[in-house]
């Protein structure tokens, strides 16, 4: 009868993308001086189960102030408008033009937080196993997102301070968000409902 000895031995190394990334050698096991190893462990980019509570929360923040911008923008070109033309403006407009301005900013702000926690802490591998063109799919949009979550209130701000053509170009921002929104919904909703490989949960909580 072979002799089995088992151990276990945590071993903490510096990761790639996670600093505080472990490998955890879990099993030893020695059989007439054959021996195997059995690893099991994280790593930022690959097998981390989850995002991190700091990730989901600026993920939520920034998209619910994408949306008070698409519901609400259109009181900046109100307020633009006006001043172009010598035309008073109604408190409303004025408020709401006015959180356009700063909202815009906080949108410019928190995403290149969310890129420089994703670049030190990295971001966990897709839940499931989708075909390749599904996979290319998520990371092209994820690209658009981020291009257009940076370039749009950059471009914003030179409309505000130059005017046109700059006007005209931060205006095409917003029928490309609500097509990449509904693309990324959908998308969430199949692979949450119809795959069941809990994308969408892994974006509601934070991994333990």
């Amino acid at each position: 009868m072979p002799a089995i000895r088992k151990c276990n031995v945590a071993a903490t190394i510096a990761g790639a993308f996670e600093p505080n990334s472990a490998i955890v050698l879990t099993t030893i096991q020695q059989r007439e001086g054959v021996g195997r190893l059995v690893f099991r462990g994280t790593d930022a980019m690959e097998t981390r189960h989850g995002y991190s509570i700091f990730q989901i929360a600026l993920h939520w923040l920034i998209a619910a102030l994408v949306l008070f911008q698409l519901f609400f923008g259109e009181s900046m070109t109100v307020v633009v408008d006006a001043a172009e033309d010598g035309q008073p403006v109604s408190a409303t407009d004025q408020a709401l033009g006015s959180a356009h301005y700063w909202v815009g900013l906080s949108v410019l702000a928190l995403v290149l937080v969310r890129l420089l926690l994703r670049l030190a802490s990295g971001a966990p591998a897709p839940a499931g196993h989708g075909s390749r063109w599904m996979r290319v799919a998520a990371h092209v949009s994820h690209g658009l997102f981020y291009v257009l979550l940076l370039a749009t209130p950059a471009i914003g701000l030179l409309a505000f301070y130059l005017g046109d053509p700059w006007g005209d170009i931060h205006s095409l921002a917003k029928p490309a968000f609500i097509v990449l929104i509904a693309v990324h919904v959908v998308a969430a909703l199949y692979h949450q409902f119809w795959l069941r490989d809990g994308t969408l949960k892994r974006m509601l909580s934070p991994a333990g």
